[in-house]
This record gives C-alpha cells, structure tokens and sequence, in this order.
C-alpha cells in the first residue's frame, strides 16, 4: 500500500514516520540530520535519532533507537502486546509521530489500525483532523490496568495522564490503542473518520468490536488492484458487467503455463491437472491448517489433483500445518510442494494454477483474490471481510467451529472440481474484466480526508476556545499567525537549513516490501498550495512483515536512493519555514533502549505477565508428528489441527499453574511417543499421551521455571491462598467461593 500511495498520490506532500529495524540499511548522510527527538518514559527524558529523506513528493522521517533496532523486517513489531517492552515502544513511536506533526503541521493525520493511534493525544488541547484506517481490527494493542499500580505504571510508560488515558484510551481494565483512534474521532469528529479497507469489513469490525460503538458508523475505502490504473469516473459504479466473450488465445497457453509451474514447484508435469495452489502467510487468521486437515482426503479421492502452498509461518497453526503438509508431500510424491517459508515466486504460480485456495477465518480485503482472479486461476474459499467479490466458489460461515469450517471448505473444493472447463473459462473471462480502479481507490481517499476535515472544524466551531486552526487557513499559518501547535521548548530543526513541514502514511495489505511509517495527507485543490498530511506508520511495517501473501521476499540490504539535497530545500521552502532553533541538545540525554529504560529491576506489574504458549520444547510437535506418521483420507480428521491445538494449549497451561503451585507436570519424552495417542473430536484426549496425571512436588529448576516465565527467585503459595488456588473439577475453589459469597453479599 505505501508503494501505491507513492506512485497515485503525487499530488500530496506526504510524510512517513519510520522506526528503523534492525537489518536493514538507511541512509546515512549526516546533512540529513534532524535534531534529536525527546521522548519521555516512566519519567525520564531519552533520545531518538532522526534523519529526513526526501524522494519526490515523500518525506521519510528515519527513526533510530536501539528501541526500534532491536526489530527485524522480518519482526517488526514487539512479540507481544501487553508487556512493558512492548509498552516502551509503542509510547516512543508515538510520542516521535506527535513531534513530527509539531514541527511539520500538517493538514490531516492519516492513522492506520492501532500503532500510531495515540499521537493526537500528545498534542491536547491541540487537535488536528484524523481519519483511521482499519485493515485489521482484530488487532488492537492491550495493555491492562485492573489496578492503581497498573494504571500509574502503564500512564506512565506512555506518558499520558491518567484523565487522558480514561476519557480516550480505557476500556473496561484495559488500555486500548485502538480505542483511542475511535474516541479522538467521536470527540473531535462527531464520530466520522473511520473506515474499513473493503465494503464489509468496515461493518464487520463495527458489528464485532464495542470499541467503535461510539461512532455513528464504519465507512469503506476499499483497497484497488495496484495494476488496474487505467481511468475511471463515478458513471461506472453502476455498470454491470455483461456477457464477456471467452479468451481463446489465453485459455491456449494455460497448459503450457501450468507445465512451467508444475517444473517449478518439482511435480509431476500433467497439463490437465487441477493444480491448486495457496500463497500467504501460514497463520490461524489465513487458515492454512483448514488445507492441512482436508487436503489429504482430496488427494487419495482425485488422483488429477496437485497442490502447492508457499508463505512464511507465522504461529502454531503454521507449524503444524507445515508438518502435515510435508507428511503430504512423502505420502504424495510428485503432488503436492510444500514451502514454508518466505519465496520469489515466478508468474506462472498465477497463471498456471486452476484454483487459488483462500479458507481464511478473517480477510479483511483479499487483495490475493484479485491478484489470482485476474491472472486467471479461479479462488476457492471463505465469503468473510473483502473476499468473495471475485468469480469462483465461496462459502459462507456460519460458525467458526472447526468442523463446520471444514464441511463449508470441503464442499465449495468439490464443487469447483465438479465444475466443467467451459463455466471455468467464463469465469476467468470475467475476472480478467473485474476492476478494483486505483483512481476510484484516490477520489474516495481524497473524499474521507476533506470530509474528516469538514468534520473536524465543525466541532471545532461549536467549542467556545480554538484549539488548532481549521484546514482552510493553511497559508496564514505559514504567514505566521497562530496554527494550533505551539512550538516544543527545545524543538528539533532538520540541519542545513531543511525545515519540517507535512506527513502521511497508510498501510498496505499486498505484501510489498516497505518500511514502518506515519504520515499525513490532505486534498489538493489548488496544486501550487500542495497541503500536506501524515499518517501512522503500520502500513509500511505490514510491508516489511512480508504480506499479508507472503510471496514477496524483503531484499536483504535495501537501500534508499540517496538524498536529493536540492529536492529536499525546494519542498522544505515550499512548505513553510524552517525553525529557528540549535540543532543539538545541550544536555546529555540517553539514547532509547530497554535496558537504558528498565536497567536490572525486576519489579514492573508489566513484567509479571504470564507466557504465550508456543511449543518452545516441541513437545507436543514430536507428539504430533508421531500420530500423523500414518496419515491418509481416513485419519486426517482424527488429528485435525486446531483442536490438537486447543487441547495442547489447555494441557500446558495446567502445567504452568502446576509450576506456579511449586509441582511439576511430568512430561518425559519417553513417554510421550511410547505409544500412539491420536486427538480427535470423538473423544480422544491427550491426556492419555502426556503424563500430567503425574504431579511431583519438587524443587522448580531453572529450565522449568523459564519455560513458565517464572522467576529464579519465586516462592509458591503458601495456605489459605495456595488452598484456594487447588481445583475442583476445572473450577478453582476460590472462584466457587465468590460464587457463593456474592448472592449473599447482595442480599445483605
């Protein structure tokens, strides 16, 4: 997506904001040096480098901090999303994209999902225009503050004060990201700015998260094809599309292009197969585990059926779904390949394949949808979020149990190998003319940001205070009257005479490589005035993640193209003034960096938080991979990943309260694979194949206590409280006691 705003929003001054990772080289220039930008955490002032990078009509502000280093473009988030190091550098993103719209005063900050959804917070009581982008709601970056220690705690790694962090950010005991986009827009927009990125998922989100019931509602901005470029006008919306004549000439060279592929992928070459082929991310939310399950029942009952699936892991469905599939690839030499793994793939993956799979459980657009359709291989899968609005067979869900996705998946496969080739060649006619234009993508785009700014102003008008001069009064702000924002104290000034101005930024679903951002974006209706807007960076950070598909591999030592000094002072000059204000801080302030933050204490509420299961030890993969060792069409629902998942996730956690009691789950290796113990759903358990019925209390050594997350220093509980953490059936006892208690204590 931030390769599309780049070639389609010329007419903008856009800014990126971007944390620089770990493994990827920037420039380096020392003239494109900004002064430092201070951020402050748990009370103390630290520094973030920042240098600018100018390339056409973008402003790349470069961020670097061993914070932020400490990431890779293959991770370029934290891990998690409730610990304290997550905490530091989501509030030093922010706190540097809120300095960033200080110096540049841009005329709309463009934020996307959750990352940057706090910065207009540190501008109160300014304000400034705001639109949200929603690709992926799901994810929101949860904090919890049940208590006063929590709430002072996280209030202050984010350096937010706490009537602040109620008004906007709180939801129910938890500290929301995502819900602060939401609560800017309903206070300061009259609940307007919010979108989703295809015509559903903006409903979908509004209808499935309580977070944005204070908006009015969730609009659409729907994500275009990046290659359909070619014109369009609002006529066009209501054209329906007739009857579409059959391409002869392409249908010809499918055989040939499916040959290629086939050579590529090491299967057997058959031009009639029905080659089936998935590209993305191996993830739950993708459901490549849903082709893991049911794929070995299509092979042994369609013996022309071939199957391809490439992409990088991204959790335990993933990994389990990529040992299933390389148990398929022993079991069916020469018919399936199996690459789990991040890869450069050629066209003929696109155009040779007869069906594109896409079971996910959420797709918020489905650009692989387009991108498949429109180079002819027909998609077979789930109606949820964006997808569905391309030719082939989707089903609907109803439910997001297992089994019923399955029967949903199994079916919409069977009828797409029922189908005959003639409805196959009609339906890839058609999707070669299905359009998702780029322009209609820019006016819609340019329609929410002068809307939100409308909005926006509005508000503004009925408060009896001005808080931030309106979008109109562009030109008197660089004249010098008052624009809303009042300059930092010690505010950074690019050298060499660059002056800050605009930013923008937005997020891209395709899987090109790209960099985290924030930017800003506004219309333009007058082109000499070039208005300016910035944006959260999350969008070029999903770039960077690789896709969303996944068949795009970051390109190791990218570098930017060097700075164009003179380009840079022309667009500077063009936008407004330099500061004038030193350079360089004259005091010593530490570079941003967790240990420069949490040093060696130990005693942070956002440090006591419990682990994620993730088959550290691959105990429960060996167990796996040891009932599937046998696979075929009639056992491949007796080890149905998720709920091997399921069932393994719970049998862990028994054993890590088992661990916070001082008693230890026996789990040998032994006798784990001594004797055969399938999970299904009719009732096998694994509770037969792991030996948790055996707890011994003993001393907790160091490799127990850190798969537990437990410190080396921690002391089990002792009496009442340990009585009361026993369980009595899957209750605890204390949970009974209230159970019991309350009722009384209400009648009283």
């Amino acid at each position: 997506m931030a390769q599309l705003m780049a070639k389609n929003l010329g007419h903008q001054d856009l800014v990126w904001v971007v944390p620089c990772v770990g493994d990827i080289e920037y420039p380096t220039d020392p003239d494109a040096l900004l002064s430092p930008v201070s951020t402050t955490i748990l009370g103390v002032e630290y520094e973030v480098q920042a240098r600018v990078h100018v390339l056409r009509n973008i402003t790349y502000i470069l961020l670097d901090a061993p914070i932020f280093r400490q990431q890779t473009k293959a991770e370029p988030y934290p891990a998690r999303m409730d610990d304290i190091a997550s905490a530091i550098y989501y509030s030093a993103w922010n706190q540097c994209i809120a300095e960033m719209i200080r110096r540049y005063n841009p005329d709309l900050y463009h934020i996307n999902d959750y990352h940057g959804a706090l910065a207009p917070l540190y501008l109160l009581p300014s304000t400034i225009p705001c639109a949200l982008s929603l690709h992926n709601a799901e994810f929101q970056g949860l904090w919890p503050i049940r208590t006063k220690k929590e709430r002072e705690e996280v209030c202050n790694v984010f350096n937010l004060e706490l009537e602040t962090v109620q008004r906007y950010i709180q939801f129910g005991e938890v500290f929301n990201l995502l819900h602060a986009g939401a609560s800017y827009l309903r206070i300061h927009q009259n609940g307007f700015g919010a979108v989703g990125v295809s015509k559903k998922y903006g409903e979908r989100s509004y209808a499935r998260y309580p977070i944005f019931w204070g908006l009015k509602d969730i609009g659409a901005l729907p994500n275009p094809d990046p290659s359909d470029t070619a014109d369009w006008s609002p006529e066009h919306v209501n054209e329906v599309l007739q009857e579409i004549p059959v391409d002869a000439e392409f249908e010809a060279t499918r055989p040939r292009l499916r040959e290629e592929a086939q050579r590529w992928a090491g299967l057997e070459v058959k031009p009639d197969a029905d080659l089936f082929v998935f590209v993305g991310r191996w993830s739950m939310q993708k459901g490549i585990d849903l082709i893991a399950d049911i794929f070995p029942a299509i092979l042994e009952e369609n013996e022309h059926v071939q199957l391809i699936c490439i992409g990088p892991v991204i959790d335990l469905y993933g990994r389990f779904a990529a040992i299933k599939l390389g148990k398929l690839m022993e079991v069916f030499p020469g018919r399936v390949c199996s690459i789990p793994s991040f890869t450069q793939l050629p066209a003929c993956i696109f155009s040779g394949a007869e069906f594109a799979l896409i079971p996910s459980r959420d797709e918020p657009f489905g650009l692989v949808a387009v991108e498949f359709g429109r180079r002819g291989a027909l998609g077979v899968g789930a109606r949820v979020g964006g997808l569905g609005q391309m030719p082939g067979w989707w089903y609907t869900v109803e439910s997001m149990s297992t089994k019923h996705l399955l029967n949903q998946f199994k079916g919409a496969i069977n009828g797409a190998l029922a189908s005959k080739q003639q409805l196959r060649a009609q339906l890839r006619a058609r999707s070669a003319k299905q359009r998702f234009p780029v322009m209609q993508w820019v006016q819609d785009l340019e329609k929410l940001h002068v809307t939100a700014m409308k909005k926006y102003q509005k508000v503004l008008n009925r408060k009896s205070h001005r808080l931030t001069a309106p979008f109109s009064s562009r030109s008197s702000a660089r004249e010098g009257t008052d624009s809303g924002f009042q300059t930092p104290a010690t505010p950074g000034t690019p050298r060499r005479g660059h002056s800050p101005n605009r930013s923008a930024h937005r997020h891209d679903a395709s899987g090109n490589v790209d960099l985290p951002a924030a930017s800003v974006i506004s219309p333009l209706e007058d082109p000499s005035a070039r208005p300016g807007l910035i944006s959260s960076a999350s969008s070029i950070m999903e770039d960077i993640d690789g896709d969303r598909s996944g068949y795009q591999t970051p390109v190791a030592g990218e570098q930017y193209p060097e700075l164009d000094l003179e380009r840079n002072e022309h667009v500077f000059a063009e936008l407004g003034a330099p500061f004038d204000q030193p350079a360089v801080h004259s005091r010593h302030v530490s570079m941003l960096s967790f240990d420069a933050v949490v040093g060696q204490r130990k005693d942070y509420k956002l440090q006591n938080v419990d682990p994620f299961f993730t088959d550290a030890k691959h105990e429960y993969q060996q167990l796996f991979e040891h009932n599937i060792d046998k696979l075929n069409a009639k056992n491949t629902y007796d080890t149905v990943i998720e709920e091997f998942l399921v069932k393994s996730e719970k049998n862990w956690f028994n054993r890590h309260r088992a661990a916070k009691l001082g008693k230890r789950l026996g789990m040998a290796d032994s006798k784990l694979l001594a004797r055969p113990a399938p999970i299904h759903s009719s009732g096998g358990d694994i509770q037969e194949a792991i030996t948790n019925d055996a707890l011994e209390s003993a001393n907790l050594n160091e490799a127990y206590l850190k798969e537990f997350s437990l410190a080396e220093d921690y002391k089990p509980p002792t009496g009442i409280k340990r009585f009361m953490l026993h369980k009595l059936g899957d209750w605890p006892l204390y949970s009974i006691f209230l159970a019991l208690v309350s009722p009384s204590s209400m009648s009283a």
